[in-house]
């Protein structure tokens, strides 16, 4: 029958243009604040820098390798 307005949306193939984008910045930012946001960047940044060294096999993880030795 007919299709919600969020089904027309997206069966139209809309994207958010730059407008749409900065709005939706500024909405987030009026919420979150400043600092929460540079934290939750920062975590991020993290989180990839973390993913990237997990896929290369940790091998520039800063640690010495660790090694079994008996006296």
């Amino acid at each position: 029958m007919g299709q919600s307005l969020s089904e027309s949306i997206l069966a139209a193939g809309w994207v958010p243009g730059f407008p749409e984008l900065v709005l939706i910045l500024l909405i987030v930012l009026l919420l979150f604040g400043s600092t929460k946001l540079a934290g939750l960047g920062k975590g991020l940044g993290d989180g990839i820098r973390n993913f990237r060294k997990g896929l290369k096999g940790g091998e520039d993880d800063g640690e010495a390798p660790k090694t079994d030795v008996k006296k």
